[in-house]
């Protein structure tokens, strides 16, 4: 009589700070600006050159998992993303 061995896999996947950045359709107010560390703890907002960015470190399985929630968490925030930037390095790194 044949024996039957039964085996259990689990495949994890591997969540990775993810770095990018995401510039905002317009500078926030101070109040936006609550709004949006109200929402968003992973992010640095920085203003420079007449434009303003959120500046994050997400945590995520997959780096288009991480922009597709960064952008969703500044639209929580009522605010509007316009641009999605990564520096060379990190994009190098995120494969």
């Amino acid at each position: 009589m044949p024996a039957f061995v039964v085996v259990s896999v689990t495949i994890e996947r591997i969540m990775k700070t993810r770095e990018f950045s995401l510039t905002l359709a317009a500078e926030p107010t101070e109040e936006q600006a609550d709004d949006i560390y109200g929402v968003i703890d992973d992010a640095t907002l920085v203003a420079h050159s007449g434009r303003a960015e959120l500046q994050f470190h997400r945590e995520a399985h997959s780096l288009e998992e991480a922009m597709r929630s960064a952008i969703s968490d500044v639209k929580k925030a009522g605010l509007n993303a316009t641009l999605v930037q990564m520096e060379t390095q990190a994009l190098l790194q995120q494969a």
